[in-house]
């Protein structure tokens, strides 16, 4: 069971939670242990927040200066750590390490059906006897060559693997040669492939493993999340994918829209009006989901005018497309800010479009919500004018 009267204790951005996990044999290989390799900081500063549009209103407000804070990035070297679905990372019998949500541990913890949410994708379950393991193998595999941590349990979703997946490997480029292979899962790997050759990433340099597999580490390295929106991390991004500086813009206006398996997700009720609207304002529908990646930064870098649900679509920007005027539609109470911080290092001019919403599994940043027309076309009018 996971002793939740002792908490989480801190593990980087991270946290090791305590408890007793039955795990599979392994055979050999070095105990258990972890030590921190190396840190960065990411300082905070000040950028202009969006100009915002909310429900009611009849212009866009001001953009205004919103503190960005500080944030560190540890890298830690782990021995002996068992790693199971998705990224889940067990250090021995007693202690599983927890990222994306340490710091929300404790509430999480008060919560049985919250708890359930966030614990069972790392194929840990919980029951009224306790936690257990989600099909764990008899033994696991041993694998000695060094690794790099890259999967995590919300790869599945592009936006996720774009901020939490991706901006890892920040942390990785900045290792010395040779560096340990990036341990991916197959299925994600199969459906991102174009991602990681436009980055240069071959299969020489990739380690993967089925997403409900398990292997015994003699070697892991793993790493917090860098801020996306982090001007560096940007940098990074775009001297890889646009060498020769991005392409010619077109002044194209595209209205991004989605038909993909996550369609539900942040859906726009009444999109059919606000595509005819869009499009007696020279705006073209474009899925991106119907061309590779390297024509979906092409299509994005070229246009003028981009409109669309935040998310993973918009968030290619965030791969260093810049100097762009966007209409960004999001719920009311959307709280993942990425292109807000990314604004400095992107130079893009953004109208945020805050529209009515109603919440979808409690997730605010996954609601479906209906577009005030007369608004969107107030927010066009306001990056039309400069």
């Amino acid at each position: 069971m996971i002793d939740e009267a002792a908490g989480a204790e801190p593990f980087g951005a991270g946290a090791l939670l305590r408890g007793r996990f039955a795990l599979p044999r392994r055979r050999g290989g070095p105990p258990a242990r972890a030590e921190l390799s190396a840190s960065w900081r990411f300082e905070g500063g000040t950028h202009m927040r969006f100009a915002e549009l909310a429900p009611g209103d009849d212009a866009p407000s001001r953009p205004f200066p919103r503190p960005t804070p500080a944030q560190d990035v540890a890298l830690f070297r782990l021995e002996g750590a068992t790693v199971g679905r998705r990224g889940a990372v067990f250090l021995g019998e007693d202690a599983f390490l927890l990222r994306t949500a340490a710091r929300f541990w404790p509430e999480i913890a008060a919560d049985p059906a919250r708890r359930r949410y966030v614990l069972t994708p790392h194929g840990v379950a919980v029951g009224p006897e306790g936690a257990r393991l989600i099909g764990p193998p008899e033994t696991v595999e041993r694998v000695e060559t060094p690794l790099f941590l890259l999967s995590t349990y919300a790869e599945d979703a592009y936006t996720h693997f774009i901020i939490d997946v991706l901006s890892r490997l920040h942390v990785w480029w900045r290792m010395p040669e040779p560096r340990p292979r990036l341990l991916v899962s197959r299925e994600v790997h199969a459906r991102r492939r174009a991602v990681f050759e436009a980055l240069g990433i071959g299969p020489e340099q990739l380690f993967l493993k089925p997403e409900a597999g398990w292997i015994a580490a003699d070697a892991l390295w793993a790493s917090d999340y860098p801020p996306s929106a982090a001007a560096p991390v940007i940098a990074d991004f775009r001297e890889r994918l646009f060498p020769d500086g991005p392409p010619p813009q077109t002044g194209e206006r595209i209205y991004l829209t989605r038909h993909d398996a996550f369609f539900w997700d942040r859906a726009v009720l009444n999109e059919r009006a606000l595509i005819a609207m869009l499009t007696a304002r020279g705006f073209r529908c474009v899925n991106l989901g119907d061309l590779d990646f390297r024509a979906q930064l092409d299509r994005l870098a070229g246009a003028g005018i981009i409109a669309g649900q935040f998310g993973g679509a918009l968030f290619n920007l965030l791969f260093g497309v810049g100097g762009r005027r966007v209409l960004m539609l999001a719920s009311e109470n959307y709280t993942r800010h990425h292109l807000d911080e990314a604004d400095g290092a992107l130079g893009n001019r953004v109208v945020r479009l805050r529209c009515r919403s109603f919440l979808a599994r409690s997730d605010p940043n996954n609601s479906a919500m209906l577009v005030d027309l007369d608004a969107a076309a107030a927010a066009l009018d306001a990056l039309e004018a400069g």
